[in-house]
């Protein structure tokens, strides 16, 4: 039971953070976001390998990184188009253990 509500609880605290997303619109806005990623992204992980499940939590890790990004002149909006993926994609690999243990 208590796998189901921390799990329940990492997935609807990623859903608020892509409600909140939206709302960015200043520079300060989306380091901000960023922030408030990366502590759920930490509480996560660290929830994952506390309930027993030390895989996930690498699998949650790795999800959402890709390869650093090069910045340029015409790639101005790249940095804010690459945060919703990001987070889809740790979503994602919440929502996959979420399946394979049948929660």
């Amino acid at each position: 039971m208590q796998v189901r509500v921390k799990l329940a609880a990492l997935l609807q605290e990623g859903q608020t953070l892509e409600e909140n997303l939206r709302t960015c619109i200043e520079p300060a806005h989306f380091s901000a976001w960023d922030g408030e990623e990366n502590t759920w992204m930490n509480s996560a992980t660290q929830a994952l390998a506390a309930l027993g499940f030390p895989n996930y939590a690498a699998e949650f890790t790795r999800a959402g990184t890709e390869p650093a990004f090069v910045p340029g002149p015409v790639n101005i909006g790249h940095k804010q188009e690459k945060r919703p993926r990001r987070l889809r994609l740790r979503q994602k690999a919440l929502e996959d253990m979420a399946r394979e243990i049948k929660l």
